[in-house]
């Protein structure tokens, strides 16, 4: 007689499953979405803007949901939300010019694109991010603009880099830090000369940071008009 033991890390996850599905997701929501942005472009230029900022706002959520159980952010959700963001700010200006409109325009969302892509390059050729962040940070761009973007890509960092700085301090064992400069001090009081300093650098973690409820949060601070320059 057998035993199966099961792995609780290799339990089906609703999420990838759904993911894993051949859905379509970019050639049937894609357009359906262009179609009802086109036509309240018409109609009505403010509800634009809102179904595009409202269409921003759940991928992000989702994309956090999904990176913080998976580590991964996939390329049925950025691939998407690029082409949303992109066709958006193309149809709508071209139907109806009003500065109202709630978006920042063609010319505005290649170039927050393009600039978004290539600083997240970057960090990914350093091994200081991963690709789906690149996508998903090039996606924000598409949707905000240049200056909104690197915004967004800025305040992204400046939350988590505190958060991960806040949890390395919360891992130190401050009562053996301190008895050990108190040691440290002492000594060299005692010698009268600086000792040398003998110290051993450890991982404070192996796991992949989940950036996109960063990116998520790096938004929202951009679009309340919070600035770092």
């Amino acid at each position: 007689m057998s035993t199966c033991i099961l792995n609780p890390s290799k339990r089906p996850d609703p999420v990838s499953n759904l993911l894993a599905k051949n859905l379509h997701i970019d050639t049937i929501a894609v357009p359906a979405l262009l179609v009802v942005l086109a036509s309240a472009s018409v109609f009505v230029p403010q509800v634009a803007g809102w179904l595009l900022a409202t269409c921003l706002g759940a991928a992000l959520l989702t994309a956090s949901w999904i990176d913080a159980r998976t580590r991964l952010i996939p390329n049925r959700l950025t691939y998407p939300l690029f082409l949303v963001g992109i066709g958006g700010n193309l149809i709508v200006p071209f139907l109806n010019s009003n500065p109202h409109s709630g978006v920042v325009g063609i010319e505005a969302s290649l170039t927050g694109a393009g600039i978004c892509f290539g600083l997240m390059l970057l960090l990914f050729v350093a091994n200081a991010t991963g690709g789906g962040d690149v996508k998903l940070a090039t996606a924000i761009g598409a949707f905000l603009g240049p200056q909104a973007g690197l915004m967004a890509i800025a305040w992204c960092h400046v939350l988590a880099g505190v958060c991960v700085l806040v949890w390395v301090l919360s891992q130190l064992d401050w009562v053996q830090i301190f008895r050990t400069a108190s040691r440290y001090l002492l000594a060299c009081c005692i010698t009268g000369r600086v000792q040398p300093i003998k110290y051993k650098l450890t991982p404070v973690g192996q796991k992949r940071i989940p950036m996109a409820a960063f990116f998520t949060l790096g938004v929202v601070v951009t679009q309340f008009g919070y600035r770092l320059w």
